[in-house]
């Protein structure tokens, strides 16, 4: 069973690298493989299709994007009094970051 899974997984990632060195766009599997390693099986498992979907889209392997990502779940997360709040907040730190610029 170990030599097997070993030579499977030893033969997509040579093929992943190699489409990395000619710079080929990532396959569905492969966006899916660096969605999963970003996010977390558990969080991939509990999502539906279309959530998936709309995850491998945003490309949450990017560190900016993951961030983004993790900041919208926790807003989802909130009550509307929270959410409002954290709006304000966030409104007020955006006018103060430009007026220091």
């Amino acid at each position: 069973l170990f030599p097997y899974n070993f030579g499977i997984s030893a033969l997509w990632m040579s093929k992943y690298f190699f489409r990395r060195i000619i710079k080929k766009p990532l396959n569905d599997e492969e966006l899916e493989y660096r969605t999963i390693a970003a996010i977390g099986i558990v969080a991939w498992d509990a999502a539906s299709k279309e959530d998936q979907e709309e995850m491998k889209k945003r490309e949450l392997w990017l560190p900016g994007k993951l961030e983004e990502w993790e900041e919208y779940q926790e807003f989802q997360q909130m009550s509307k009094t929270q959410q409002k709040h954290y709006l304000r907040w966030k409104k007020r730190e955006d006018s103060k970051s430009k007026k220091v610029d």
